[in-house]
């Protein structure tokens, strides 16, 4: 017996539910980072541990956690493939610049990223605050790239 088209399930839909399924898992835990935090705490605490620990534990790379990228980037590719015109509308004229010299990128913001961990007001947790610091990272990140500064020593 053949099966119509409508009644297969796009590998889309299956990638975008494994997505969805693996960030409701992690909005699931009991657990807050901060008091900003939105968790569903839908799973109790003596089952949570035993199964992030074992899937997810970042002491060792966990099948869990491979799982997640897999599908995160799969994801991620299947939404960009799809609506690339929009998003590069959008946010082509950041994210393109920084795409094209990754390895100067990945370098400055290891340098970037120690100078904001030695700030103190930065060490007080405020949610706002560090958006903006980091908000301003990026920001100099791009202008880094765009003006060409220190490419002749840092590689591109």
């Amino acid at each position: 017996m053949r099966r119509s088209p409508e009644a297969k399930v796009s590998p889309c839909w299956i990638r975008t539910a494994a997505a969805f399924a693996l960030a409701f898992l992690s909005r699931g835990n009991p657990y807050l980072a901060n008091t900003y935090d939105v968790r569903l705490a839908l799973v109790p605490d003596a089952a949570y541990r035993p199964m992030y620990d074992a899937l997810f534990g970042r002491t060792y790379l966990a099948p869990g956690r491979l799982l997640n990228v897999l599908v995160l980037v799969v994801a991620a590719y299947a939404f960009l493939s799809a609506y690339w015109k929009p998003v590069q509308r959008l946010l082509g004229w950041f994210l393109i610049p920084l795409g094209r010299a990754t390895l100067n990128v990945f370098i400055m913001h290891v340098v970037l990223i120690a100078v904001v961990a030695n700030i103190p007001a930065l060490q007080q947790q405020s949610i706002f605050l560090n958006t903006a610091a980091y908000a301003v990272v990026l920001g100099l990140l791009w202008v880094m790239v765009r003006t060409r500064f220190l490419f002749r020593i840092i590689p591109t």
